[in-house]
């Protein structure tokens, strides 16, 4: 799975009354994934009309040019793994940022000859980064195609919209093989160029942005009087739970997937002495999860991300 960087707004988290069933329903508003891989987990390629370049390069360059006076063109491939991403779930915005680069070996955009205005199409089959060429590249559709408008400056970086696509992915997983980026004119000399996940800066490799709803059910939205804190999150491994002055006595945890179905328990314990609790997460898939802790007083959640 690709190394992912989480960012959470404003949520709302519901559960059933029924807290002893091994699944509880949650409700997810406004929540964003943000997914800027590097160079072993990002998957992108070139694929060039003239097979001189190949995946794992610096830069994902769309252009039509000449290498040695031949005509040629390029075009580029990015995929994210969007699979932690709930299928039921409606994409409120999905922006794809994209950076130029001084020192990017074949140069900055170019209008030389006339607009580099360049489309953005959903990829339909699959490909290979280490094997991808310009006589296998996969498939694409025009459907739903972003047209981005033509550079101003020869390092400029992009955010482009690309919500109904991404749309697409989430609700249809086994069809996500990513974006194709081609001029929108193919006549050379004329280019834009971007940074690639294998770019030393890990700030301006590709990035996607996923903000969405995520709903189940119809459910009273539960009572957070006491603040649990959950560390280190992300997490390996180990997580720790540590409660307030307040709490004492018996209680058990619950850990959920995104989908609500318990993955983990951890038999009912008593907090006397130590307000502290370890629990091992090392079997769990990466991924968000819910911890629901289960006391007297009432029922408590925090998120963690395991990776």
């Amino acid at each position: 799975m690709k190394k992912i960087i989480f960012m959470f707004f404003t949520s709302i988290i519901l559960i059933s009354e029924c807290h002893a069933q091994t699944t509880i329903t949650l409700q997810f508003l406004d929540t964003c994934f943000v997914y800027q891989p590097g160079s072993i987990e990002g998957k992108d390629a070139r694929i060039n009309s003239l097979e001189i370049y190949g995946g794992n390069q610096i830069e994902l360059p769309v252009d039509a040019w000449t290498w040695f006076g031949e005509p040629g063109i390029d075009r580029s491939l990015i995929e994210f793994d969007l699979s932690n991403i709930p299928t039921n779930t409606e994409v409120l915005e999905a922006t794809l940022n994209l950076y130029g680069a001084e020192d990017l070996p074949t140069g900055g955009h170019s209008t030389l000859s006339g607009s580099n205005e360049f489309i953005i199409q959903r990829v339909t089959s699959w490909w290979d980064e280490d094997a991808v060429l310009w006589a296998t590249q996969p498939q694409t559709t025009s459907w739903n195609q972003v047209n981005i408008p033509p550079s101003q400056d020869p390092y400029q970086d992009y955010e482009i919209d690309v919500t109904e696509l991404v749309q697409h992915m989430v609700t249809y997983p086994d069809s996500n093989f990513g974006f194709l980026m081609k001029l929108k004119t193919e006549e050379h000399y004329r280019k834009v160029n971007f940074a690639s996940s294998d770019y030393t800066d890990d700030t301006k490799r590709p990035k996607l942005t996923v903000c969405f709803t995520y709903s189940v059910g119809q459910k009273e939205l539960a009572e957070k009087k006491y603040k649990i804190k959950v560390y280190p999150n992300p997490t390996k491994d180990v997580l720790n739970i540590e409660f307030p002055q307040e709490f004492s006595g018996t209680h058990k945890l619950g850990i959920y997937d995104l989908n609500g179905r318990m993955v983990n328990i951890v038999e009912p314990d008593v907090l006397e002495n130590s307000l502290i609790q370890q629990i091992s997460v090392e079997n769990l898939p990466d991924g968000v999860f819910i911890i629901l802790f289960e006391y007297y007083k009432g029922n408590y959640m925090s998120k963690f991300i395991k990776h």
